[in-house]
């Protein structure tokens, strides 16, 4: 969720110096794999613990990238 707030907070400074601050630093803590081997953990234990974390995690990163982009 950080990395998304950062990210939509980043995107609306401008600069080439923000882009690549926001694509190699902070993009890199947002990894779609990381959310992936989560997934995957819990889809081990309860498939409908993995759905529900997958669900929440795409609509709070979408609310916190919203609030980084209102933020500015």
């Amino acid at each position: 969720m950080v990395g998304a707030f950062g990210l939509g907070l980043l995107s609306g400074i401008g600069g080439p110096m923000f882009t690549i601050a926001g694509t190699a630093g902070i993009g890199a803590m947002t990894t779609v794999s990381g959310v992936a081997r989560e997934v995957f953990v819990l889809a081990s234990v309860s498939r409908r613990r993995a759905g529900a974390y997958l669900f929440a995690t795409l609509v709070m990163g979408t609310g916190a990238a919203w609030l980084g982009l209102r933020w500015n």
